[in-house]
């Protein structure tokens, strides 16, 4: 078991009986920016993979002068 680090930032998980509450708090993360909370959902390495490559595409589309590029969300599954 690790240590205590003062000032290391640590994760928690948290777990729910439905998957509503989980959508709904996942869905209202963006209103705790800015108080050093964030909320992220367990993603599988296939999905880490997938998020990492398309981060990397769009980085170099960014390159490329297609400076209006953003990653959404569409139906769980981002897209650029």
């Amino acid at each position: 078991m690790a240590r205590y680090s003062p000032g290391k930032v640590r994760p928690i998980i948290a777990t729910f009986q439905t998957t509503s509450e989980v959508l709904q708090i996942l869905k209202s993360k963006n209103k705790l920016r800015g108080r050093n909370i964030y909320i992220k959902s367990d993603q599988t390495p296939m999905q880490r993979a997938y998020l990492k490559a398309l981060l990397e595409e769009l980085e170099e589309r960014k390159k490329k002068d297609e400076s209006e590029l953003i990653v959404k969300y569409i139906n769980n599954i981002p897209k650029i």
